[in-house]
């Protein structure tokens, strides 16, 4: 009878060690996905900025340019388009790799935008000062966004291998915990840059 009893209570003591073991596994991957959207968040704060940024330098063109003739502003406004569209493209993402993709276009019509107006003498007297001032400004906010993305993909990474693993693999899409994207850039083709903000 108490050998009956002792294995009761050793049953009953696994039961309650392993229940505990998965409640602590279902709380990692809680934690680790909170951590994941905490991140994209802040990411998109950062994206978000970032387009004010531009937003401000496509209205200060727009005001200075008509004084340049009507060659030079219709070249220009082709660009403004071209980033207007990327800029609807960037809002208009729902996922990581959308955002992504979205995000290298609009730094590659960026810089052919910098490249158009850059002369203006109109735009040294804005606010910022020049287009020096604007492209560092923009290249303050590249860093914080390329800190911004290494910082969520190392989240995501983390997240993924909670659930991918044993015993995450087992029930984490039952609870709803599915991989998460990351935000990965698309790399420039050969003999690219990745970007042209600097040029002129």
């Amino acid at each position: 009878m108490k050998t009956i009893i002792r294995c009761y209570v050793a049953g009953f003591a696994i039961a309650l060690l392993v229940a505990f073991w998965l409640i602590s596994q279902v709380g990692s991957m809680a934690a680790l996905n909170e951590v994941a959207k905490q991140g994209w968040s802040d990411l998109e704060a950062r994206l978000q900025h970032r387009d004010d940024l531009i937003s401000d330098l496509v209205s200060a063109v727009k005001v200075h340019a008509p004084n340049e003739g009507e060659v030079f502003t219709a070249g220009l406004n082709v660009r403004l388009q071209a980033v207007a569209d990327a800029q609807g493209k960037l809002a208009a993402a729902a996922t990581p790799v959308a955002k992504a993709e979205a995000d290298a276009e609009l730094t590659a019509v960026l810089g052919r935008l910098f490249a158009r107006a850059g002369g203006l003498p109109e735009l040294a007297a804005d606010t910022r000062g020049s287009s020096a001032a604007w492209r560092k400004e923009l290249a303050d906010a590249e860093r914080s966004i390329t800190d911004a993305v290494k910082q969520y993909n190392e989240h995501v990474n983390l997240y993924n291998m909670c659930i991918d693993k044993i015993p995450g693999s087992f029930f984490a899409g039952l609870m709803g915990y599915l991989p998460r994207e990351k935000f990965e850039l698309p790399t420039a083709p050969a003999g690219e840059p990745a970007t042209e903000a600097q040029s002129d």
